[in-house]
């Protein structure tokens, strides 16, 4: 059995982990920058940045391993406004980070169905169709049309639509509203936190996520290096 030493050495230093996704982490503005691995030399990673972004010289970096989350303070040199050098920190420095601030996997504005409780029976409340932008694996994000639930507000959410008209009901997954963000225009944004009760339900909601981080993977690896 791997001790810890060697769970965060294979996290951090093997070249098979190239196209992983990363997070910077900001400590003065606590901005977070995903990034993903390009290139990979023992300890010394070419990031590309999600976004164009400036990093600070030194910062908190993130890795990602399915449900296991490792992070350590780590040197960045600027290449360019969306690229950096990651100098990694020595694996004896790499901490165990907390699950629920896993990375957000970004989502291809997939269609959403969530179901409002109506004076706190969700089986009686109203359908909303939403559309997800991210997903982790304690939540989500999601554009939310019309009239809003309230924060602290039960609901239910389903990916995988189905005929719910009909004879095929959703997959439902208990949540409940963590925030409410007014947008342009008058939309707003939802962030949701899960809040699974079995082990069928958090199996979906892992099969989910990990699903959409391949896909972010699987696109950065066909990103052109110009």
């Amino acid at each position: 059995m791997e001790n810890d030493d060697e769970r965060r050495s294979s996290n951090t230093s093997s070249a098979s982990r190239i196209y992983d996704v990363v997070q910077i982490i900001d400590r003065q503005t606590a901005t977070r920058v995903n990034a993903v691995v390009h290139s990979a030399d023992a300890d010394r990673y070419v990031l590309h940045l999600e976004r164009p972004s400036t990093v600070p010289h030194e910062a908190p970096v993130r890795w990602f391993d399915g449900d296991t989350a490792w992070q350590a303070i780590s040197k960045l040199e600027r290449i360019d406004e969306s690229s950096v050098i990651c100098q990694l920190a020595p694996s004896p420095q790499w901490e165990s980070a907390p699950v629920r601030q896993s990375l957000c996997a970004q989502v291809d504005n997939a269609p959403m169905l969530a179901r409002v409780a109506d004076n706190q029976a969700l089986t009686r409340g109203r359908i909303v169709h939403a559309v997800c932008l991210d997903v982790s694996a304690s939540g989500c994000r999601v554009n939310w049309p019309g009239s809003t639930p309230s924060v602290d507000d039960r609901v239910e959410l389903a990916w995988d639509v189905g005929d719910w008209q009909r004879e095929s009901q959703p997959d439902w997954i208990p949540a409940r509203v963590a925030r409410i963000v007014p947008m342009p225009f008058g939309t707003r944004q939802v962030g949701l936190r899960f809040e699974m009760t079995d082990a069928v339900q958090v199996s979906r909601v892992r099969a989910w996520y990990h699903r959409w981080l391949q896909e972010h993977r699987l696109r950065a690896s066909h990103r052109p290096t110009g």
